[in-house]
């Protein structure tokens, strides 16, 4: 699988999760709706802050 693909899928993921998870904050929820739409800031928001990892422990 080549890397934006993977991105894709994890922005997806990110997407899904802060958009329809009501055990996340509403602000938590406009940001992932937010750097969905913004390639380059998700980008630089999952290299600075967040791993697949993370996201799963904040959804289980």
């Amino acid at each position: 699988m080549k890397k934006p693909d993977l991105y894709k899928m994890f922005l997806a993921h990110l997407h899904d999760v802060g958009c329809q998870s009501k055990r996340l904050s509403p602000l938590y929820r406009s940001h992932m709706c937010e750097l969905h739409n913004d390639w380059d800031k998700a980008m630089l928001w999952l290299c600075d802050s967040v791993s697949f990892y993370t996201i799963q422990l904040l959804c289980s």
